[in-house]
Parts: C-alpha cells; structure tokens; sequence
C-alpha cells in the first residue's frame, strides 16, 4: 500500500470534514493543515502497522515487514507496553528511561525498539 495515497486521501476527509464544520470549502488550508498537524503521527501509526504486520506500506522496508509479529502473537508484555508508548508519541529516549527507571531488560528493550526503528517513520510529506 502506498503511504503517500493514503495520507492524501486522509488529508481529503480531513477538508471534507473541516468544509461541512464550516459550512463552506475549507480548500488547500485545510490539506495543509492536515499535514501540519497529523502527518508525523500519521507515519509513526504506518511504521507500527508495518512492524506488526497488519499493512506493508511501500514506504518502508520489506525485510521490516511483520517483525514484532510474533512477539505480539506470543503475548510479549515487554513489546506491547513499547508498541503503546511508541503509539503515543514517546520518543526512544524517554522509552529507555522509563525501562532503566521500571529496572527493565535494556537488551529486550534496545531489540524492540530496533525492529520498530520509530526514526524511519520520518517521512517527508513533500514527495507528493
């Protein structure tokens, strides 16, 4: 699935929503506006569908594609609790502090964080 489709049409609703709201068409502010606002979580949310194997996204590495599934499947706690903070916008610093302050496995934690590889999600929203 291409990423740069997706986010276009997301970036679509988003006018169209923002449009009906006002009772008028929100035009080229509200796509930029989408963009501004949501493109970065947009990404993040792909590069975790992609980790996890829900969706293989174009933009990102195919030998990347499913590899937390299995610890997702098998129940790893330690995966999921990252996979949440990393969902919420925690960056790789504040994970490894908050698993050094909880006395966390850091090696677990640097694998994870690793096959997530949360920096790839930094996509440039100009290539459309």
């Amino acid at each position: 699935m291409n990423l740069y489709e997706r986010a276009y049409r997301e970036a679509e609703r988003h006018k169209w929503l923002v449009s009906e709201r006002n009772g008028y068409d929100a035009g080229e502010g509200a796509l930029r506006d989408w963009y501004a606002t949501r493109w970065a979580h947009f990404c993040r949310a792909c590069q975790l569908q992609h980790v996890a194997g829900r969706v293989r996204w174009d933009q990102f590495d195919p030998a990347t594609f499913g590899t937390l599934h299995e610890a997702i499947a098998s129940g790893d706690v330690l995966a999921d609790r990252i996979l949440d903070r990393v969902e919420s916008g925690w960056e790789n610093l504040h994970i490894l502090l908050w698993a050094r302050e909880w006395g966390l496995p850091m090696k677990a934690v640097l694998t994870v964080l690793e096959r997530i590889d949360v920096n790839r999600a930094r996509l440039d929203p100009d290539r459309l």
